[in-house]
Order: structure tokens, then sequence, then C-alpha cells
């Protein structure tokens, strides 16, 4: 129905170019909102615009008041065939999809002829023959506002410079270059805005990244400037140049239309028949090359014959063309809505383009014939804005205007040709992508509850469960995505439906362990973690991972986390949202960073903060947090602790859902006798990585002046710890541990004996207090150290030179020997307090926090036993 409805708003010619413009600028909207307000409620919205716009303009009193309806008829018109394709996408096999196009194809035909009729029927049956899959409208929160604004004015700048160059005022006029250049600045603050600071980008990154999907967009740009170029044109020369009764004109163009139906219903089904359709593509435009240079053969007398014929020509190359499937296989799912609707937009602007230019060639060439003429009363303005006057001249000067207008639209036939030949040669670089014939798989059994077992070809394959993260099924055909960024399509026999879906049902069951349709996801991404990598993480691993695991869009919600501060303070919001989930019994939540430990560490802390800042109720239980970590950042020894080798791994934990808690050790930091420390209220964080003194401290510390000012990536470490062994300084204070166990190099075991230590007697050299086992990859420094226990491992080294430092350290790499090693101290213990003699520096966590001399440092191990909140992460 929308199919016959867009059809015959095509037909709408004269005051084509404000639809087309704000069609233009509508497009990557649809692609982006279609999945977040659902596709009935986009579908609906661009119906109802267009019916609008269509009463608007049949009661426009006024140009300006008909500029503006057929622009508010673009925003309805800019959906149609997008959100068409989409929804077939949704429910079509790629593989089949050339039989739909066809459909469609054929409803573009007829629509033509009743396409009026049916608006409203359109209208009344899409509110209920699509289901509306949106849950929630708690996406357009991350709405990139700068990205639509920017786009918007980009696109009306650069359709307002090609309506008006050439007619309404020159090309080298101010008013056309200045629109040409702000439009400039804005597609390139647009692309930059885009690539670099959007959170959620109308386009996706990915659609630019793949050969094949930018030159299919480029063939479209040029395919759209021919095909609207000759729309144009060909019903100049019937009407204004052959003085065609409008009856008899349109007939000859019904013609194209019915032949391009014809063959969109031709290409379709040899494309189901044979699973390949590249050579579709350059096939329709290399035809359609021959056809717009064919057309140059046109003369004043040419027979009815030989112009029926070339539109047939024309209407099969048209026809031809299509896009549909090589779009949808050349990239993911998710991407599906965002590349169909820029296709369109590539084939609009591509005509708005096409139209500016062709129709400035005939204008420049019919002026320049005219002046060469020199005719007598001849007006050559008056040539090009009324036909009435070219026919009112008297003989011999019309057939010689006649001869100078045919040679005009000539040359806009040659621009079109120019035009679909660039398009042409472009196909030529797009990647073969064949869709096989029919099903080589066959899924067998699932074994020992492990495997998936596989006939491929006759040779038996086995797909881990573990590793499988998403499955889609369409009748007997079931799709396996597997965490190595494979895909597997099986054919399994099944006797009815309900043993099909009781199959996959408890194929489901094994490699998921729950629903996770409702859990609502905060994403907590650091933009600069890991020299910018987190965002590529999260848009091409991370999230499409989540949502074939069934994870909903319209319940993530994505946080920037590149502001100083900013971090803890998001945190704490989300901390706050989580516990009125808790209150009030609603869906699971839970919190995914992707960065490094710094970035954990403030998301941690900031979870933490919400509950400090609750109202207190007596009622209210200990809430559990539930962190996902995807090791995007520099540093990342939570993730290594976890056994985390990838960041394919790391989102595979969080859709299986298999949690465990992990401890965190509360740091204060104060001043005054042991009987009266008066602690510091604010900046007293939790760490759950570190916590040092001295001379891994240092190493922390000076290392973020070479990152700031020389650029430095971790080599920067490397140099500051030879700097700091060549004047190796020794740091007095005092330390006491509390119930605390020593490590027996002798037994190679903890004492089981918990007592009090108090060490003062010697300076300290290395002093580390870790929750992790390795600070870094390859570095366990304390190995026997967990994130899941109740107690700090504490790693020190007294009063030692920097040639003893320097072999210790050399043995942390050898197996961590350095445990065995006299001068080097291991204990576990549940608190510690540590006082300094002088003025000092304490890192927590990558955190560098000052400790005034004579100042006391107390950390302690907390937890739900002391009123804390619960942290679980994914193992």
């Amino acid at each position: 129905m929308v199919s016959f409805l867009a059809a015959y708003d095509n037909m709408t010619i004269n005051s084509n170019l404000p639809l087309v413009a704000s069609a233009a600028t509508a497009q990557p909207l649809y692609g982006k909102y279609v999945n977040i307000l659902g596709r009935r409620m986009c579908f609906l919205f661009a119906t109802s615009s267009y019916i609008v716009g269509a009463i608007l303009c049949g009661a426009a009193q006024s140009m300006v008041m008909l500029i503006v309806a057929r622009a508010w008829c673009g925003i309805g018109v800019g959906a149609f065939d997008s959100l068409m394709k989409i929804v077939i996408a949704d429910h079509i096999p790629v593989r089949y999809i050339g039989t739909y196009q066809a459909v469609l194809g054929v409803c573009w035909g007829l629509g033509y002829l009743v396409g009026a009729l049916l608006g409203v029927l359109a209208l009344a049956l899409l509110f209920f023959a699509i289901k509306d899959e949106c849950q929630s409208r708690k996406l357009l929160d991350n709405t990139d506002w700068v990205g639509i604004l920017s786009w918007v004015a980009a696109i009306v700048t650069f359709t307002l410079s090609f309506s008006w160059a050439g007619t309404t005022y020159a090309w080298n006029s101010p008013i056309i270059i200045a629109l040409l250049c702000v439009s400039a600045v804005l597609f390139v603050f647009f692309g930059t805005w885009e690539r670099r600071f959007a959170l959620e980008p109308i386009i996706p990154r990915n659609i630019f990244t793949n050969r094949s999907s930018v030159l299919i967009l480029v063939s479209a740009f040029f395919y759209g400037g021919t095909f609207q170029s000759l729309m144009t044109h060909v019903p100049l020369y019937l009407s204004v140049l052959r003085r065609e009764p409008t009856m008899a004109s349109n007939l000859e163009l019904l013609c194209l239309v019915l032949f391009a139906c014809i063959a969109n219903v031709s290409v379709g089904l040899i494309i189901v028949k044979t699973g390949h359709y590249r050579w579709a593509i350059r096939l329709a435009l290399a035809t359609l090359v021959t056809a717009s240079s064919l057309l140059a053969l046109l003369q004043t007398d040419s027979t009815r014959g030989l112009i029926v014929g070339l539109m047939i020509v024309t209407g099969v190359a048209s026809g031809g063309m299509i896009n549909s499937e090589i779009r949808l296989t050349v990239l993911p799912l998710f991407s599906v809505p965002p590349i169909i609707s820029l296709m369109t937009l590539a084939d609009l602007t591509g005509g708005i383009t096409g139209i500016t230019i062709s129709g400035t060639v005939l204008s420049n060439r019919l002026l320049d014939n005219l002046e060469q003429m020199a005719l007598v009363g001849v007006d050559a303005s008056q040539v090009q804005s009324s036909s009435a006057y070219l026919w009112g001249l008297a003989e011999p000067a019309q057939s010689q205007v006649m001869e100078a207008y045919m040679d005009a639209v000539h040359m806009s036939f040659w621009t079109s040709t120019a035009f679909v030949a660039i398009a042409f040669i472009v196909s030529l670089g797009l990647k073969a992508y064949a869709m096989r014939k029919r099903i080589e798989t066959e899924g067998r059994s699932m074994e020992d509850r492990s495997f998936l077992v596989v006939e491929l070809n006759g040779e038996t394959k086995r797909y881990a469960l573990e590793y499988i993260y998403g499955v889609e099924t369409t009748g007997t055909e079931l799709q396996i995505h597997y965490c190595k960024w494979s895909l597997a399509t099986v054919k399994y026999a099944v006797d009815d439906k309900e043993s099909s879906s009781g199959f996959v049902s408890k194929l489901q069951e094994r490699i998921h362990r729950c629903d996770n349709s409702t859990t609502r996801v905060y994403v907590m991404l650091n933009p600069a973690a890991g020299g910018g990598k987190a965002r590529e993480h999260w848009e091409k691993i991370v999230r499409p991972m989540l949502y074939q695991a069934g994870f909903q869009a319209s319940n993530v919600t994505v946080s920037l986390t590149a502001a100083s501060g900013k971090t803890r303070a998001l945190a704490a919001q989300t901390g706050a949202a989580v516990l009125r989930s808790a209150a009030q019994q609603q869906s699971q939540v839970l919190v995914l960073v992707l960065g490094g430990d710094g970035t954990v560490h403030e998301v941690v802390n900031g979870l933490s903060d919400a509950w400090d800042s609750r109202q207190h109720q007596a009622e209210q239980t200990v809430p559990v947090y539930r962190v996902g970590v995807i090791p995007s950042g520099s540093g990342n020894a939570f993730s290594l602790s976890l056994g985390l080798d990838s960041v394919e791994q790391a989102a595979l934990r969080v859709i299986q859902g298999h949690t465990r808690e992990f401890h965190l050790a509360q740091v204060r930091i104060g001043q005054g006798p042991d009987d009266a420390i008066e602690w510091q209220t604010t900046d007293t964080p939790r760490v759950f990585v570190v916590m040092s003194w001295g001379f891994h401290c240092q190493i922390v510390s000076k290392s973020r002046f070479l990152q700031q000012w020389l650029g430095m990536g971790n080599q920067r470490f490397s140099w500051v710890a030879l700097w700091l062994l060549t004047f190796l300084t020794q740091y007095r204070g005092q330390l006491t541990l509390e119930q605390a166990r020593q490590y027996n190099q002798e037994t190679h075991e903890f004492d089981t004996r918990k007592d009090r230590r108090v060490l003062s007697d010697k300076p300290f050299t290395y002093f580390v207090a870790c929750k992790q086992p390795s600070l870094e990859r390859g570095f366990p420094i304390a190995p026997h150290a967990s994130p899941f226990d109740d107690e700090l491992d504490v790693v020190l080294m007294r009063e030692v030179d920097k040639h003893q430092l320097q072999a210790a350290m050399g043995k942390v790499f050898q197996a961590a020997s350095h445990v065995d090693d006299p001068r080097v101290e291991y204990y576990k213990t549940p608190e510690l307090l540590l006082r300094v003699a002088e003025r000092a520096e304490v890192c927590l966590d990558g955190e560098i926090h000052n400790v005034p001399a004579g100042g006391v440092v107390s950390v302690k191990m907390i937890g739900p036993s002391q009123g804390e909140p619960a942290f679980q992460t994914f193992v």
C-alpha cells in the first residue's frame, strides 16, 4: 500500500526539489530512529506527514505555500522506500529478497495509476499490520542532536545552492558560492563529529569501512542523478519540442515504467534462482549507458516507434538496478536500516545533483546556440522560460530555435550518460557475494551439553556451546553466531513446528543462562581508552554481540566518560537508578564498563557513592551491583585476573550471565595521633586493584607528566623506573597490619596464624597492597592475590639498594619467583594502617593522592557484612 502511495507521489514533477530536499534530510534520521521508535511508529508518522502535506498542496494559494507543503510531503516520502525495504529485511532471508523486490517494483508501477486511491487505506492497514517492537523510548536520551542539526543544515544549504544555481542566481554569484562553502564546512563538521565525538552516530561508522558498501552508495548517487535527469528532460523533449498532447506523452512514459516493472520482476527472480546479483547491477548500468546515449539520437521529427523503443530500453535498464541484496549482504544485521536509508539518500541527493547539473548544461548550451544565431526578435530568456513564446515564433525563426533547443537537450542526455558511466565504472569494484542455492549444513545433535554437532559437506564440525552467543531461526534454518565472528547456517530436521521450537529453545537454554530481553544495560564508555579503541570495540564487537544475544537496544543507555570527574558522577546517577529498580523489584540491571582500570575504579566508586548518599530507610536492603568489564584501556589488571584475553570473550561472559562477588578496600586519609585521627570526609575512594607508596607510586606519579607533555605511551613507565632506580629513595614510615598472615618461603604457603604486625624499624623502598595478582600482563607482583577474597596482598622491600631492587623486580617476570627472595616480605591482611614520616604521595588504582607529613592512610576490606553494597562481575 505504501509503495502504491510513494509511486503516485513520484509523478509530481513541477515542485519536486523541495520534496527531494526534505526527503534527503530525513533519510538518515529514519534509518536511526526506526530501531528506537519502531517500524510501525515511523511508518505511521511518514504516511500521515505525506497525506497532510498532500492536502496542503491541494489547498495552496501561493507558490510559497506550495513549496512548504511539498517539503512537508518530503518528510513522509523520505521514509517510504527505506522503511518498506527495512521491514522486508526484518522478515525475509537475503536470498529471497529479490522476489519481494520484484513485488515492490510492480506496486511502484501500478502506483502511477491507482496510488492516490490507496493512500488512506495504507495508513489504516499500517496500524494493524506491523507490530510495534519498540519497548522503550529511553534511547531518545542518547539522541545526537548536534549531528541532526548539522546534517539538516548541510543538506538544506546544499540543496538550495543546486536549486538556485543557473536559474535564480548565476553559478558564480556570491550567494551560490557562499551556500556551497557553508554546506561543505557543515558536511566536514558533520563527518568529524560523527567520526570522533558522537556517542550514537546517525550514520554507523562501519558502513564506510566496507569497500562494497561505499561503492554501492557511490553508484546509487550517480544512478539517481541519471534517472532523475532523464525523468526531467525526456518529458521536456516530448511536451515542448514535439508539442505532444499530455495523454500521448504520458503513455510513452508509461512504457518506461511498465518495462521497468517487468525487468525488476525478472531480475529479482533470477537472483533468487542463481543466488548471485553483482551481474544485475553491472548489466543494468551498462544498459542505461547505452540507453542514455541513444536518447541523443532523438530529433524533433523522430518517429513514435523510435521514442517508444528507447523508453523500453531505458525502462529495462532502470528496473534492473537492484541494490538491496548486496547492501544487506555486506554488512551485519544491525546496520541494515542505516545502509538502506543511506542508499535512498544517495539516490535522492544524486537526483538533485543530476537535475541541476544537466539543467545547467542544457540552459548554457541553449543560450550559447541562440547567441551564435543572433536571430532578430528572439528573446533567449523567453525561450527558456515559456513554451508558449517558443511556439508563437514565426518561421523560419521557430525552426532554428527548435534546432538549437534540441541540441541543448542532446547535451543534457550526454551529461546523464557521463553520470551513469561513472556509476558503471564504480560497480566494477564491487566485491562478489554469492548466495548458495541450497543449505549445505545440517544440525545433528547437541553432545555432552557442550557442543552442537554439524555436518558440513560430509564432514562433521563441532561448535562449542560456550562460544555461541546468538541464535536466529527462519523456518527450519538456524543461524548460529559464534564468538570468533563466524556465522553458521544449519538446517535441522523437525517433524512439526512444536519440535522445531523445542530444539531451538533447548539450544538457547544451553548457551544463555537467562532471558536478556528485559535486562537494563548502562554502558560507561571511555572514548580515550586504549588510544580510542573503546568506541570501536563497542560499535563493532560488543554492541552487535549483545543485540544478537537478545539484549534490546531500547534498554541500553551509553554514557561517555571522557571529562575529568564526570565518570564518577555518571556512575552515581546509574547507581541511583539501580537502587530504584531494586526497590521497585523491576528488571535486572547491569553496568558495562569499556575502558581500563582507571575507568572501572571511577565507576565502582560512583556506584558506591549512590549508596552512601541514599535516603536511609530501615527496610532498604543492601544492593547488588553487577559490573561487566570490557578490557579496552591501557591498564587492565582486573580483566587479567578474570582471565579475559579479548573483548569478545569479555562480552561473551556478560551474555552468559555467570557472576561472582568481588571485594573492595576502603581507603581513608587522615592526620593526628592514633587515638584521635581526623579523617578526610571527601575524596576517599574504594580501591579494587592496588594501593602503593614509595617506588611504585612514584613511577605512576612521574609518568603522568611524560604522558601529558610528551604524549608518551606505556614506555614512559620504563623510563621513569630507570630514573628512580638511578636516584633511589628510601621512605620512612610505620606500617601496621591487622590479622596478618606472612608468606613462608620454606613451605611456599601462608602461615595459618593471624597476628598484628608493626613494621617501623627500617625505611621502605618498595610497597604495594594488591587485590589483583598482576598489575600488568606478565608482571605477577602478588601472585596469590584474588579479587574474590577479603584480604589484601602486601608485597614490600625495606632498606634495599638499587641492585637488590632491580634483581627482585626481574624475578617477578620469572614465574613470580621474587616471593622466595629473602629481601621480599609478603603478607595477607584485611586491614592496614600506614603512617608516613614525610609528606608523601600514595597511588590508589592509578590516582595520586597527597598525604601530609605524619599523615595516616587506612586501607580496610569492606563488603555487605559492613553494610556496603555487593559488587559482582561476570566470570
